[in-house]
């Protein structure tokens, strides 16, 4: 996968999820205004803190944050869990309200509009392959494990996305995140159309990550490292897979209209 997504990075490590990560952007806002304000050692108290470390300090935090505004254009929601969307104050500072906010590859999702796909370098012994999964925002460090750690992989990268472009209507330009050999390897399938043939590539992969004959046949490579993906030159056969990708990314990000309550 990161031979496929050059760009690419772990989630983020906030080092202290109870204060960074709220279920409501008002959740946020009323912790981040409260927490700037307070003297350090009071907001340490009151927020359950605990000792610095040495790359999240009270200090750092609220510097940050004051810094930043603060403002309401820094809250933006994050992955927590799978199909559990919550929010946080993402400014993309190192050691600051974040202790590792991986702002090189989190600051494509902030404008809305991407897709990343979420996999790990490895799972437990014991354990099957599941990790792997979707989302439109950006996420943290165990998104998908306690166990793993888990990296995000963005379809498009955007020229200087940043936290600055969500004050503008004009959506950054972009463009895919594929390796130029990967790229030959889909020009190969001779799909048509450079965007449509990028979506379609990246809902190919998901289908084939998925896919339990995939899963039981590369199992222990899936144990000890990243994912790697063979692509058919069958065009037909990329094509099935593809649209296979699409209807399971849609129900991963909750997008899909299926009549649920008939099942």
């Amino acid at each position: 996968l990161p031979e496929i997504f050059p760009v690419n990075s772990l989630g983020i490590a906030t080092a202290r999820d109870h204060l960074a990560v709220k279920w409501s952007s008002d959740g946020v806002w009323e912790t981040v205004r409260r927490f700037a304000k307070l003297k350090r050692e009071e907001a340490r108290e009151e927020f359950e803190l605990g000792p610095d470390a040495r790359d999240w300090k009270v200090e750092l935090a609220q510097g940050d944050v004051n810094d930043s505004g603060p403002s309401r254009r820094c809250i933006q929601p994050i992955l927590y869990r799978p199909f559990d969307t919550r929010f946080t104050y993402y400014t993309g500072h190192s050691r600051g309200f974040h202790c590792m906010p991986r702002n090189e590859v989190m600051r494509h999702f902030l404008a809305g509009g991407n897709i990343g796909l979420i996999g790990a370098r490895g799972v437990e012994v014991a354990r099957e392959y599941d990790q792997v999964f979707c989302t439109r925002s950006i996420i943290q460090l165990h998104t998908l494990s306690l166990k793993e750690v888990n990296y995000l992989f963005p379809l498009f990268v955007r020229e200087n996305g940043s936290q600055h472009q969500l004050t503008t209507l004009k959506r950054p330009k972009e463009t895919a995140n594929f390796s130029d050999e990967f790229l030959e390897e889909i020009k190969s399938v001779g799909l048509p159309g450079q965007s449509d043939a990028s979506i379609a590539a990246f809902h190919y992969i998901y289908a084939v990550l998925h896919s339990k004959s995939y899963r039981s046949r590369y199992e222990q490579d899936l144990k000890v490292g990243f994912a790697r993906i063979p692509v058919t030159r069958l065009t037909p056969l990329f094509t099935d897979l593809a649209q296979c990708g699409a209807d399971l990314v849609a129900l991963h990000l909750l997008e899909a209209d299926y009549p649920f309550a008939s099942w």
